[in-house]
């Protein structure tokens, strides 16, 4: 490795998922970032950025771990954190914004809903993304101004963004959706309309002025109300002859078909969960909670294991499900009960 650029090393090796942030020659106090021409020297010290095992394998191919901690020092490089909140940097990927050859700046990071992502130049910034920068400080202040930095408009609820987003929902979910054979055409309903809404909106990261940025305070306020109205729903309608129901169609016998039709396939899903695809105790709970569309399981889950690892495995499987939920149960109502 030694003599060649950074680019020949990534080509040898077959690196992809590596970052070097900063660099430090052997017998030298100086750190700056490196580009892809910058060759490498004997006992050079460079920080390297990407997934454990990917760090892991490089580690394992170009020399071992460094007890030189100098490299960390913010004389020469400093970096710092800056949020995408202007429109200059808004839907663009890294390439496009060129920070490297402009500014002579390298983004390690990007932090977007909690997770980190590798900061390779096709990915595609988001408003609210928080970039991990390294560099100069005076360079760093510029990209401030294009990128935009600006905390105090995070930290603003955005209303339109929140209700244009539902009622935008609510209209796709009101469509009829005609199918061939069926006398009623089938709808999504207004949990599955906002459903797929919300999907659509964070994968291309909003439509037009509606982005998908919601700042936590929001999430969780519209989160915990959303679980008190919907257990409130579910009382008012259910509450008012549940008596009468309950003695007249032999309510104990449907506790009991409940708990199996609960109970039996949960057991399977944990079952072939852990044993063939190894998931954890914490995607576990959230699998199962997706399962069931069961939003106060979740919740639960979250604050006993103080652990967000349940609502990435909720997330994966909840919404198919809900769709899943409303298509067939309309399905059953059109076969069955004419």
């Amino acid at each position: 490795m030694i003599g060649k650029s950074i680019y020949q090393i990534f080509k040898e090796l077959g690196i992809q998922n590596i970052i070097i942030s900063r660099l430090k020659n052997s017998g030298s106090k100086v750190v700056y970032s490196p580009s892809l021409d910058s060759k490498i020297h004997h006992k050079d010290v460079l920080m390297v950025v990407g997934n454990q095992k990917d760090v892991s394998h490089f580690i394992s191919l170009v020399g071992k771990v460094s007890t030189d901690l100098f490299i960390e020092s913010e004389e020469d490089v400093v970096s710092k954190n800056i949020l995408v909140t202007k429109k200059s940097a808004t839907h663009k990927t890294l390439a496009e914004l060129d920070l490297h050859n402009k500014f002579d700046l390298k983004v390690t990071r990007v932090i977007r809903s909690g997770l980190e992502l590798l900061a390779q130049p096709s990915l595609e910034l988001y408003y609210g993304d928080k970039l991990l920068i390294v560099g100069n400080k005076e360079a760093i202040s510029e990209v401030e101004k294009i990128i935009g930095n600006s905390e105090k408009s995070l930290l603003e609820p955005d209303f339109l963004s929140l209700f244009g987003g539902l009622i935008i929902g609510i209209i796709i979910g009101s469509i009829p959706i005609f199918i061939p054979l069926l006398p009623v055409p089938l709808k999504l309903g207004f949990a599955a309309g906002p459903l797929i809404t919300a999907l659509f909106i964070s994968r291309y990261g909003g439509i037009g002025v509606i982005h998908s940025y919601i700042n936590n305070g929001a999430v969780h306020f519209m989160k915990d109300l959303g679980i008190c109205l919907f257990f409130a729903a579910v009382g008012i309608h259910a509450g008012a002859a549940f008596y009468e129901n309950f003695i007249k169609f032999n309510g104990w016998l449907w506790i009991y078909y409940g708990c199996y039709i609960t109970f039996i396939p949960l057991i399977i899903l944990v079952v072939v969960s852990r044993l063939v695809f190894k998931l954890n105790f914490y995607q576990l709970v959230g699998i199962m909670s997706g399962a069931y569309t069961d939003p106060a399981a979740l919740a639960f889950s979250t604050k006993y294991l103080d652990s967000d690892i349940p609502n990435q495995s909720y997330a994966t499987v909840y919404p198919l499900v809900t769709i899943s939920r409303i298509f067939i149960a309309q399905l059953l109502i059109l076969l069955f009960a004419s």
